[in-house]
């Protein structure tokens, strides 16, 4: 079941970077404007995925932060699917999500632990006496 989830998770965020790429396809005329919008949208949606929310993250957040940004990626690319008349795979795009979340949560897989502090002189958690 989790191995399942996971997976879903991960075709999720892949669904996530195409949506925003295909509105920026279609929201210009020009070609190559068409281009430089559609792979700056996918680029912001990877940058702020790898940056706060994937498991390996450069710089993790804690719990609420990093589930209101994950929510913000996923209702921006359902924005973008309603955008290109496509309100079903928007809504679809939000369910699947949520229903995901739901189970990866109950799983024990999407529980955050709050950024580590800086060890202390001596390898613990305290901090260093000024």
């Amino acid at each position: 079941m989790r191995g399942a989830a996971l997976l879903v998770r991960f075709l999720l965020e892949l669904a996530a970077v195409a949506a925003v790429a295909a509105w920026g396809w279609h929201v210009v005329d020009p070609v190559p404007l068409k281009l430089l919008l559609s792979v700056a949208a996918a680029a912001v949606v990877v940058v702020v995925w790898g940056t706060f929310v994937s498991p390996k993250a450069r710089y993790p957040v804690p719990d609420p932060a990093w589930l209101v940004i994950e929510v913000l990626v996923f209702l921006a690319a359902a924005l973008a699917l309603v955008a290109l008349d496509d309100p079903w795979g928007g809504l679809v795009l939000l369910v699947v999500y949520a229903v995901d979340l739901a189970v990866l949560m109950r799983l024990g897989e999407r529980r955050r632990a709050v950024p580590p502090t800086p060890a202390g002189p001596d390898g613990s958690d305290r901090p260093t006496p000024q």
